[in-house]
């Protein structure tokens, strides 16, 4: 029966969705004609309940009978009860904030499907810090993560003034413990990132791969926050479970709480972003001109930002009177030299939108998907940018595995319908971004 329930239910909801929202979803048990199903956290309970709660009725009855009924209970239930016993944070102490955009508001943040949920559960913790915890954010190059991260900064501090507040890179956060044990002052340091903190954001965590000494510090910094109750949240460019050179106990760490994906914005989020930013900039696009702007190659808010602020600079600053047409056609003609990560997520979602799967899937370790990551490390290596290190990090396997698919895909150059899709893949990234294929064979 309860394999019948999870199968009617995946079946009455597109993949999609049900990778998205429904990833944790498990019958509990049936109690006479109501089902309990259990979630990993309240935050997924309440969603479901909230945007679900039709849909999840009507699979019910279907399956047990039009009486029945259900109930959804969060796999924390017995943690978020004995958390609560500690109290709401304190609101005693002055605010310690980082540098901080202005821009970087709930307000500003153009939701769209690709980052919906992201964007719910950096509310949810700016409205109530400590309830979701960790919070861990992870998406491509340029995708909005920082934009979230300083979002949930801005709101906290809004709602609770006296909250004493971090926005930090995990740059910065290396460079100050390096100072203070330079200058023997690395208690200080830790009075600050733990006793002296009450939400502590940091961002681009990928930055601290292989750098077991900072991980460490990080890792008892954490520990000491979340026995506080005190709200964490971690931006990274990959899944925690991808952070390879990463100390597993860290990684354990940072998954236990809410992890959410920031992913590629689809047509629509990207007119929404163009227009926004052109706004901000007072500049007026026509519906022509932002969607020449929302199909370029390569696409993410923080080239868009910069493409817009360069127009604006032309047109108001620099006096050029050149036609709004004319400045866009000059400005995505310009040869960029697109920085490697961003490549990388070209490829991973070019390959992913080929083959009809989820980026999410296609970097599972589901055996449905092995013939699709073959064509994707394929890809990846023949583009010449990429060693196989690079590679394994990225999708998260060792490099022998990453070696024998990369082999399994030169294999295909017996088949031609296989090598046909490699070829179509390969030309649906900007072919003067490919190496040559030597390397590959």
């Amino acid at each position: 029966m309860k394999s019948r329930l999870l199968k009617a239910m995946k079946n009455a909801v597109s993949s999609k969705t049900w990778n998205t929202w429904f990833s944790s979803f498990d019958v509990l048990k049936i109690e006479g004609n109501t089902v309990i199903f259990q979630v990993t956290n309240p935050f997924i309970k309440d969603w479901l309940e909230r945007k679900y709660s039709k849909t999840i009725s009507r699979v019910v009855k279907e399956v047990l009978g039009p009486n029945a009924d259900f109930k959804i209970q969060p796999l924390e239930t017995a943690e978020s009860e004995s958390s609560t016993e500690t109290g709401p944070l304190v609101k005693r102490k002055p605010v310690v904030l980082s540098e901080l955009n202005p821009k970087f508001t709930f307000e500003t943040f153009v939701v769209g499907d690709n980052n919906r949920f992201a964007y719910s559960a950096a509310v949810e913790v700016a409205t109530e810090p400590g309830r979701f915890n960790p919070l861990f954010i992870y998406g491509g190059v340029g995708l909005g993560k920082t934009h979230l991260a300083q979002a949930i900064a801005h709101e906290t501090l809004r709602r609770w003034p006296e909250l004493r507040v971090i926005y930090i890179t995990s740059e910065e956060f290396m460079n100050q413990m390096v100072e203070g044990l330079k200058n023997g002052q690395i208690q200080a340091f830790r009075e600050r990132f733990r006793k002296k903190v009450d939400v502590l954001i940091i961002d681009d965590v990928q930055f601290l791969i292989d750098k077991p000494g900072i991980q460490t510090e990080l890792f008892h910094t954490f520990n000491y926050l979340h026995d506080q109750g005190k709200q964490l949240v971690f931006c990274s460019d990959r899944d925690p479970t991808k952070l390879s050179g990463f100390h597993e106990r860290l990684i354990s760490r940072l998954k236990m709480g809410l992890v959410v994906e920031v992913d590629v914005p689809d047509y629509l989020t990207r007119i929404e972003v163009t227009r926004k930013f052109a706004e901000q900039e007072g500049i007026e696009l026509s519906e022509k001109q932002l969607k020449k702007i929302a199909e370029a190659p390569f696409f993410n808010f923080r080239h868009v930002k910069g493409l817009i602020a360069r127009m604006a600079f032309r047109l108001k600053v620099a006096g050029d009177r050149t036609s709004i047409d004319s400045l866009i056609d000059e400005m995505l003609g310009i040869p960029v030299e697109v920085p490697k990560d961003d490549l990388l997520t070209k490829i991973v979602d070019s390959v992913a939108s080929f083959f009809g799967t989820t980026r999410s899937e296609l970097l599972s370790r589901s055996r449905s998907f092995s013939k699709h990551r073959a064509a994707l490390c394929y890809v990846l290596a023949k583009t010449g940018k990429y060693t196989l290190r690079e590679i394994s990090s990225e999708l998260g396997r060792s490099k022998s595995t990453i070696s024998y698919l990369v082999k399994r895909g030169k294999r295909w150059k017996n088949d031609p319908e296989a090598m046909k899709v490699v070829e179509v893949v390969t030309s649906m990234v900007k072919p003067n971004h490919l190496g040559s294929a030597s390397s590959v064979g």
